[in-house]
């Protein structure tokens, strides 16, 4: 099976790896590409707080954060806002006069706040199935092992909660008039948030598992240090039980030989790609593509990666 029969066949595209590694690229080209080859609903949506989507894709009218494409009547983007959605999240204790411990507890002190309330939106769209097909591109890769991990962390939430009430339940006794609301309202609103996120958490895990819906596009590039952080990424995509089959190696430098310092950095990424294949090419498929010679931003540049992506992952010299 080619790449492009591998993502068509899909429903959840997740492309990760280092920051750095031309991730958001490669994630606006498979959408693009798809969109022009599938009669569907796409959903093109991004994770990483840069919002670097508008970027790659040429948006002129920016500061959106869902939005369509005039040369597409069936891809849409989105960039979450995580600030936007802490606010949204408040909202729903804007009824409590007083936010209570619990909502600063969980608001301002639970590490990673604001990176959970942007993964509730990536999952919601997963499990209302609005879109046919969604490519997901992914913060760097510490945060997309926290999105795997986010089951593990609402179970550590929820417990934290539960001490928090048995340690201030007495205290909230003592000052109920005062406060004007019982504490339990409190405690019972912001757990039950918890408990709800937790399962929208699981029951998406489920579809990110998924073999026959899901596949994880790891991106590199053939530098040492994306080399040993993409090792570890797909150790852990391994451990959480997410289907990965391609490597994409980004940004491969072909330079001309009569210049020095294109001979020396074409002879290092030379050096890795080897290693790369080594390390990786008995468990994973790998897809080539070049260091473009010009800014790759906008559909056309696009259209030029998906010729090299699609169409064989290789560039002639």
């Amino acid at each position: 099976m080619s790449f492009e029969e591998h993502i068509l066949d899909k429903r959840y595209i997740i492309v990760g790896g280092k920051g750095g590694v031309g991730k958001t690229t490669i994630a606006s080209t498979i959408a693009t590409h798809i969109a022009g080859r599938l009669d569907e609903d796409i959903l093109l949506m991004s994770t990483d707080p840069a919002h670097s989507l508008s970027d790659s894709l040429d948006v002129k009218d920016k500061g959106k954060n869902f939005y369509s494409l005039e040369e597409f009547d069936n891809l849409y983007v989105l960039e979450l806002d995580p600030s936007k959605e802490i606010k949204r999240i408040m909202e729903k204790f804007g009824q409590v006069e007083s936010p209570l411990p619990y909502i600063d507890l969980m608001m301002g002190n639970m590490p990673g706040v604001d990176e959970l309330f942007s993964f509730q939106i990536v999952l919601e769209n997963i499990l209302r199935e609005e879109f046919s097909r969604m490519v997901i591109d992914t913060a760097p890769t510490g945060h997309t092992l926290r999105l795997l991990s986010l089951p593990e962390v609402m179970e550590s939430w929820v417990g934290r909660m539960l001490k928090v009430h048995l340690t201030l339940s007495k205290w909230f006794a003592s000052f109920k008039s005062l406060i004007g609301l019982g504490e339990d309202r409190a405690y019972d609103m912001v757990l039950n948030f918890l408990k709800e996120m937790r399962e929208t958490v699981e029951r998406a895990r489920e579809k990110l598992t998924c073999e026959r819906e899901t596949t994880f596009i790891v991106v590199t590039i053939p530098e040492e240090m994306a080399i040993e952080e993409t090792n570890r990424l797909l150790i852990a995509l391994e451990n959480y039980g997410i289907p990965v089959k391609y490597i994409v190696v980004n940004m491969i430098y072909r330079g001309f030989e009569g210049c020095p310092f294109c001979k020396a950095r074409r002879k290092v990424h030379t050096k890795n790609l080897e290693r790369i294949y080594k390390v990786f090419s008995d468990e994973y498929e790998i897809v080539e593509v070049p260091l473009m010679p010009y800014e790759v931003r906008g559909l056309k540049a696009l259209s030029n990666i998906a010729g090299v992506l699609f169409g064989g992952g290789h560039m002639a010299n």
